[in-house]
This record gives structure tokens, C-alpha cells and sequence, in this order.
């Protein structure tokens, strides 16, 4: 027999792609496009849809569980198969606020577009994924807004890189719409888009792109009454450039089949608070301590008022009048005492002996008004919130760093504080029992249901998880809890890692955790069919987040309340239901006007944007000239220490993290090596924190120490240092954004600024300078 090797083989290669099918061959290829999960959409779905198969800007509003994503998907699909069809240019960009969901929809979208188009998504955590092209070699992109924002930022004309433009994406999908007013990144994107239809300036030749929008409730904004609403719906489609407001108007009794919506309650727990021994306790300390802050000033008065400027008169005002309502505006008056202090600015020549006391009394007065009390007011939340034990775990603790540096006046308010004894491990607290009723009752009733809790802060929401944890009631019902907090704080003060929330969610979805406790990130996404409970601990917003926090209700027959002790926090909850009303009134008023009357009230918004863009363009242009000629010193808010010179703060890629070059930035600092968890969880970004950077003379924190390839740089926070003007001016402001909008406006980081960092780093220690 002859082998087969023996012959010589015939070999060609053939092109199956479907764009090189000859015409009349590629009809039954066509079919291909339509294999994978087929979509079905119910009948409110087909409905809500329609406009945007239809190729207009749409804006989808759906109560929340109604399957929007699902449509969305349908929308994409219909989208890419009709290009395809058509042989038109596709590429889809799916906007998600929330970092957390975003693996969530690209694998929805995966599921019915993945078999034929290539699905991607990507954040501010994707390590080392060069965006732009990413982007051209992907069909469906689910990215965050702030990722684009940035691109179109850096790849300006003036940037050296290639250009990039919105045009690059035939369908843009903007996921939680609501979010497209004032300042969020979606109305970034938007302005950008409108000025390319505006000018008329569109890169490629190509079209730009359709939008379709998504949302559970539009809010009213600061309306008052129904046409008010109205407005706030027009201002919303105009920045969206949406033509079509969809929601379901045919199909309503299918829609409440699928829309479990909670029902709404209310419970107000009565408090002693007012007549409670340590919360009154609490409250007479930090009046003994504001004593202090008056007295402080009045001795300052004594002096001849004509060496003080007037901005020191003013500082001397807020500090005579402290807030009287110490449960709510105790801290918003301390931190108005800070910042004034820091932007103060004391006479030298004239009076020495003044300036000489005021200069030695500066960081003193912040250590009273800023640490103590603000202590003592975190110690009463607390104390309201949860079991008395953990108040003073927290007091105590918090306490401790500063116990060493406090003047004996303050040691002995410390020392007397009703917490520091005779507090029973006990849980003694009305708000948290109630708590704990509502949870048992749920569970005894249904065994495999979730709850979520949402608190007000990070700290609050680790803290409920493990105190839920030793109910001993919820341990026999065999259920445990767990927390979900953002990922845009550091895990010193109670972020999480995007690994760590998903993780969390992956194990409530199952039941390994049947409870979550929860600060905002969780109001929008969470899809969770069992959930059968929402709680609001008292805590309550805007009608948006009570109808997204709501939402989370999946289950039938679902509730959700809110848990307070404070009247007038269950009046705003009142008045957020009113508002939802108000709400739907606006939109049953739109319902009853012509199409055409709401395409055109959108087409004189978008003209009006139009004309407001340039003006505030053209005054931005000219800001920008004198925000460059502006030269400030950065004092250490704490000691007035030289940190460096405005002119020495740049800019890294993406215009989040401010860098220090100053050659001597690190002899006139400490650093202090991050723990292993916290560099751990720091490992995935682009400039991975390694430790913190703190003052030399004070011990104040700078802002923190990162790498990014083989150099060690220092980052500055915002709220870390006090702008000294060149005409002894003072200025404070806790954010970068504030910052470079109003004072200086810092340049992008350059290759030769990498080298003078790291020339001179040899002062760091061993343990930060060879991090990897």
C-alpha cells in the first residue's frame, strides 16, 4: 500500500471570512449573523424599543427590574446585524457609572452578540490596557465614562497622539441616562458630541453615532410642580440630543406583571437621645471644647484689631458664634473653622508679637477645631447607630493617635467622657434592635430571601456587617452578612478592591450571605431576583436614589423601609415620594402633547447649550491664561512647612494623580511603607501606592507613594496642604478639581520629569525605594 505521505499534497488557502463573500454568495451567510442566544423581548420591551431600532436618539425609562439591559442587548444586536447587512460601519460603546456592574453587562451583551462580534469591557482598574486600541479592535466596548473622557482629553491635536473621536462608535448606550446634568462625565462626552454636529467637523468621513439612553427615573431636579418636571425631562434629552422619550404606554398591565415594585414604609423609632446620659455627655464635651475655641479668640480680640485684616475678623466671628445644633452642624462648623484658619493670613511687620502668638497657635487651634470634636461627633453617630460598646471602641481608638499631642486642658475633656465607663457589652441601642427585629422577622418568614441595608458611610457599613455577624438570632437562622463599599477610596478608610466586590456579590447572588450592607455604590445594578428586603438605616437623598434603592427589591411581594429615629428624615422620604409623583405627572403632561411640541422644546435647548458652551468656552480660554501665569507655595496645612511650588505639581495620564518633581520633596518628608493587604489591593493600577508620605516637622500626611515602572514617585493630596499666593494670599481647597479650576492648572508629566524624581530618591527607605 502506498503511503500517503508519498504524494505530494495540494494545498490552498481560502478566505472565509463573511466581507469577502462575493455578493450573490454571501446572501446564506447572512443567516450566521442571526445564530447565538436569541433575544425575546415581551411585548412592553418590543414597545420601548422600537424608536431606537428605528435608528432614532432614544431615551428608555423602565422601572427598575423591567429588563432594560436585556433591550439594550436587542438594540445592539438589531444594530450590528443591520450594518452588517447593509455593510455599514459598527462599533458599540456601553457607558456604566458603576465599575462594580460593568462585568455584569459585557457578559449579557456577550451572551447574544458574542458568537459573530468581539466583546470587551474596561475601567480605571484595567491594568496596562492601552485604551484606544482596545477600542478599534473591539466591536462592543462596555467601558466607564471617565476612560473616554480622558482619551478625548489627551489625544487632542496638541498631544502628539492620534486623534480620537466619538465618530469611532456607530451606537452609544448611556446606562443610568439620569446621570447626564452638570458635571458628570456623560455630559463631557455629550458636549463633545454636540460640538461635532455642531461644527460639522467629524473624523473619517464617518457618522456620528446613535444614542439610546437607559434609566429607571429621570429625578425632577430642583422643580417644585409638574411643568417644572417637565423642564428638567427637556434639559436631560437635550444634553442626550435624544429626540424620543420611550416608556411604556400601550403595554402597561404586562409591565406590572414584571415590575415588582417594593412597597413603600416608614418606621420612625422613637429616641431618648435628647434626655441619653452619654449622648448628652457627648454633646456637653464638645460645647466645653468650642469654649475653648471662644475664649481663644477673645483673647485674640484684646489686641489692637488694626494689626489683623479683615479676613482675621471673620475668622474671629465664626469662631465666637459655634452651630447651636450640635447632632447635625457641629462638624460642618468645625471644618468651616479649619478652613478658615488656614486661609488666614496674619500682619507681620507691624505687629511681630501678634504675628508670634497667632503663628503658634495656628496648629493648635486646627488640632481643637478640627480632631476633637469632630472625634466627639463621629463617637455620637456611632452611639445613634449602633450598640454603645462600639461607639466607645471607636472613641477610644480614634483617640489614641492624638492622646499623645494633646494639651492636658484637652486630656482632661477626654478623660471625662461618659463612654470611657460603665458601657455594658450590650446591645442598648433602640434604632439598632429595631434593626435586628425586621431582620429576624424576614428570615424566620423567608428563610432563603436577601436584605440589603444601606448606611451612609464606608466605616458604617464594615461595622453593621460584623455586628450582624454576632447576632446570635441570625447565626440559629443560619444567616450571615457582609458589606459592599466603592472602590474610589483606599482601603485605609473602608474601600474595597473591584475583586472584593465582586466577590461579595457573587456569594450574596448564591446565599452564602443573605445580608448586605451597603453605601450608595450598590443603588444602581444589582440585580438580585431573591431580594426580597431593602432597609434604609437613616439614611435618605434625593427621589432618584429612593426609587434605585427601592429597586433593589426584586422579589415578589418585596419591602422597603426606612429605619429612623430622626423626624426629619422621614420627611424627606415623605417629600421624596411626592416628588416621584410629580414625577410621572411631568411625564403623563409630555404624553399629551404632540410629538412634534417635544422634539422642538428639545431642538431650542439644544441651541440654547450651544450658545452657553462658547460663552463659557470663551471664558474658560481666558481663565486658562491667567491660571498659567499664577505661581503659589504649598504650605503644610498643619505647620505651615514648605512642601514645594505650584510650578512643581504635574499632571500623570488621565488627570487624576497630581505628582510632585521638587528636588527636595523627599528630604522634607517621611515615608512609611502601606501594609502588605493594602499593597496587595494597590497592584493592579497603573501608579500602585506603596506607602504614604508624611511631614518631616509635623507628621502630617502629604499623600501617598507610588510606582510606576521602575520609579518612585510622591502623589499630593489635595487637602493636605494650604496655597500661599506670591502677595501672601492663602488659599484652601480639598479637592485637585477645585483646585486647577480656580488657582493653577498643573502640566502633563514629562519623560525627563521621571528622571529628577528618581535622581533624587536616595533618601527613601530601603523598604519603599525597592518596592516592586
Amino acid at each position: 500500500m502506498e503511503s500517503k505521505s508519498d504524494k505530494p499534497e495540494k494545498l490552498c488557502m481560502i478566505d472565509l471570512r463573511y466581507q469577502r463573500f462575493p455578493m450573490n454568495e454571501s446572501d446564506a451567510a447572512e443567516e450566521d449573523a442571526y445564530e447565538g442566544e436569541t433575544v425575546v423581548l415581551r411585548k412592553y420591551q418590543e414597545e420601548i424599543a422600537k424608536p431606537a431600532y428605528d435608528g432614532h436618539n432614544t431615551l428608555i425609562c423602565a422601572p427598575t427590574g423591567t429588563g432594560k439591559t436585556v433591550v439594550a442587548a436587542s438594540i445592539a444586536r438589531n444594530h450590528l446585524v443591520m450594518g452588517r447587512k447593509n455593510k455599514l460601519y459598527t462599533k458599540i460603546c456601553f457607558f456604566v457609572t458603576n465599575t462594580t456592574f460593568l462585568e455584569q453587562q459585557a457578559k449579557l451583551l456577550e451572551k447574544f452578540v458574542g458568537h459573530r462580534w468581539k466583546v470587551v469591557f474596561l475601567s480605571g482598574v484595567t491594568l496596562n490596557t492601552p485604551i484606544a486600541e482596545t477600542i478599534e479592535t473591539y466591536d462592543v466596548i462596555i467601558i466607564t465614562p471617565q476612560l473616554i473622557v480622558n482619551l478625548l482629553k489627551t489625544s487632542n491635536k496638541d498631544s502628539g497622539l492620534p486623534q480620537f473621536s466619538l465618530s469611532s462608535f456607530s451606537l452609544m448606550f448611556f446606562d443610568e441616562a439620569h446621570h447626564t446634568d452638570t458635571n458628570h462625565p456623560y455630559n463631557a462626552i455629550m458636549a463633545n458630541y454636540h460640538d461635532m454636529k455642531h461644527t460639522g467637523r467629524i473624523l473619517d468621513g464617518r457618522r456620528l453615532p446613535q444614542i439610546v439612553g437607559l434609566t429607571a427615573t429621570l429625578g425632577i431636579g430642583n422643580a417644585h410642580c409638574s411643568s417644572e418636571a417637565v423642564e428638567h425631562f427637556i434639559k436631560i434629552c437635550a444634553n442626550l440630543d435624544v429626540t424620543v422619550l420611550s416608556y411604556v404606554r400601550e403595554n402597561i398591565d404586562e409591565l406590572r406583571l414584571y415590575s415588582s415594585i417594593a412597597a413603600d414604609e416608614t418606621k420612625l423609632v422613637a429616641s431618648e437621645i435628647t434626655n441619653d446620659s452619654v449622648a448628652v455627655g457627648i454633646l456637653d464635651l464638645i460645647k466645653r471644647l468650642e469654649s475653648i475655641l471662644e475664649r481663644n479668640a477673645k483673647l485674640s480680640c484684646i489686641t489692637d484689631k488694626k494689626g489683623l485684616k479683615d479676613t482675621n475678623q471673620d475668622m474671629l466671628h465664626k469662631l465666637q458664634r459655634p452651630p447651636s445644633d450640635k447632632c447635625s452642624k457641629v462638624l460642618l462648623g468645625v471644618l468651616n473653622i479649619e478652613s478658615t484658619i488656614n486661609a488666614s493670613n496674619f500682619e507681620e511687620p507691624q505687629y511681630p508679637a501678634i504675628d508670634c502668638w497667632q503663628k503658634s497657635t495656628t496648629s493648635h487651634f486646627l488640632e481643637v477645631s478640627k480632631s476633637h470634636p469632630k472625634i466627639f461627633f463621629r463617637t455620637l453617630e456611632h452611639y445613634i447607630h449602633f450598640p454603645s460598646y462600639v461607639a466607645k471602641k471607636y472613641f477610644e481608638n480614634e483617640l489614641n493617635s492624638l492622646h499623645c499631642t494633646a494639651a492636658q486642658e484637652f486630656i482632661d475633656i477626654i478623660q471625662s467622657c461618659p463612654l470611657k465607663n460603665g458601657v455594658a457589652n450590650i446591645s442598648s441601642n433602640e434604632l439598632y434592635n429595631k434593626l435586628l427585629s425586621e431582620l429576624h422577622g424576614e428570615f424566620t418568614l423567608q428563610k432563603d430571601g436577601r436584605a440589603i441595608v444601606f448606611v451612609q458611610t464606608r466605616d458604617f457599613a464594615g461595622i453593621l456587617s460584623e455586628e450582624l455577624n454576632k447576632d446570635e438570632d441570625l447565626q440559629l437562622l443560619n444567616v450571615k452578612s457582609d458589606f459592599i463599599t466603592g472602590i474610589n477610596a483606599s482601603g485605609e478608610v473602608g474601600g474595597q478592591s473591584i475583586t472584593g466586590q465582586r466577590d461579595t456579590l457573587a456569594r450574596f447572588s448564591t446565599g452564602d450571605i443573605k445580608i448586605l450592607c451597603a453605601t450608595s455604590v450598590a443603588e444602581e445594578g444589582i440585580d438580585i431576583q431573591k431580594c426580597n428586603l431593602v432597609i434604609k438605616y437613616n439614611y435618605v437623598t434625593n427621589e432618584i436614589a429612593h426609587i434605585q434603592r427601592r429597586g433593589r427589591g426584586r422579589a415578589l411581594n418585596s419591602r422597603c423601609i426606612l429605619l429612623t429615629c430622626d423626624p426629619k428624615l422621614q420627611a424627606r422620604e415623605e417629600k421624596n415620594i411626592i416628588r416621584e409623583q410629580t414625577m410621572r405627572n411631568a411625564l403623563q403632561l409630555i404624553a399629551e402633547k404632540p410629538l412634534s411640541w417635544f422634539q422642538e422644546e428639545v431642538r431650542k435647548r439644544v441651541e440654547f447649550n450651544a450658545v452657553e458652551r462658547a460663552r463659557k468656552k470663551l471664558l474658560s480660554d481666558k481663565k486658562n491664561v491667567l491660571l498659567n501665569s499664577m505661581n503659589y507655595t504649598l504650605l503644610c496645612k498643619k505647620c505651615d512647612a514648605i512642601i514645594c511650588d505650584s510650578k512643581d505639581i504635574v499632571v500623570a495620564s488621565g488627570g487624576s494623580q497630581y505628582l510632585c518633581i521638587c528636588k527636595e520633596i523627599w528630604s522634607r518628608s517621611i515615608q512609611q511603607p502601606f501594609s502588605k493587604t493594602l499593597m496587595e489591593r494597590e497592584a493592579r493600577y497603573q501608579l500602585k501606592g506603596i506607602g504614604t508620605m508624611c511631614c518631616a516637622n509635623c507628621s502630617h500626611q502629604w499623600g501617598r507613594v507610588v510606582r510606576y515602572n521602575d520609579f518612585t514617585l510622591p502623589v499630593i493630596a489635595a487637602d493636605a496642604f494650604v496655597l500661599l499666593a506670591e502677595n501672601g494670599e492663602r488659599f484652601q481647597r480639598s479637592r485637585w478639581k477645585q483646585i486647577v479650576e480656580n488657582f493653577f492648572k498643573p502640566r502633563n508629566i514629562e519623560l525627563y520629569d521621571y528622571a529628577t524624581v528618581k535622581a533624587t530618591a536616595s533618601p527613601l527607605p530601603d523598604i519603599i525605594e525597592d518596592t516592586t
